[in-house]
């Protein structure tokens, strides 16, 4: 019959960076780039009032990356458009920091897409995600256990997909 009650707390400081730029190139053509970052400059939690907090940045433990990167550069003409996205983890420590754990590594995903406008309703839209087919960083491994198969959220598990849409407006 006891209550639960929350009375830990946490402390989170970062920033977080978006940049878009766009270029003419020409000919009715342009070059975007959209790059956003998240920077964690702190990670802290603590069981309960006056507990010693716990230091948690750069860990496995929230998913507490030092740092995050995406990038999309796409060219873009009048009536279709190519695109790169990349997105970045830096190499990340475990949450239990005994000598047994093993680093995460980082880790690069590169996605590729297009469109084609045809007509003034319809547009097709194709493209690829994982396109190098980067396998899914290893989570939790040890000496005794390589924990192959673990993994986390933050990696993609799929593999190489491709992709196609039409869209219609009427």
């Amino acid at each position: 019959d006891a209550r639960y009650m929350n009375q830990g707390g946490l402390t989170s400081k970062g920033i977080d960076l978006q940049l878009d730029l766009r270029f003419d190139v020409g000919d009715g053509a342009a070059l975007n780039t959209n790059f956003q970052a998240t920077i964690l400059d702190e990670y802290t939690e603590t069981a309960f009032p006056g507990a010693i907090p716990i230091e948690y940045t750069g860990t496995t433990f929230n998913s507490s990356y030092d740092y995050r990167v995406f990038t999309t550069v796409r060219y873009q003409k009048t009536s279709w458009g190519l695109g790169l996205r990349w997105q970045h983890l830096p190499a990340i420590d475990p949450q239990n920091l005994s000598a047994d754990n093993r680093t995460v590594h980082a880790h690069d995903q590169f996605d590729l897409f297009a469109d084609w406008t045809f007509s003034e309703r319809y547009q097709l839209r194709a493209g690829i995600d994982n396109l190098a087919d980067a396998e899914p960083e290893v989570v939790g491994a040890t000496s005794t256990n390589n924990a192959l198969g673990s993994t986390s959220v933050n990696y993609d598990p799929f593999g190489r997909r491709y992709f196609v849409g039409l869209s219609m407006s009427f």
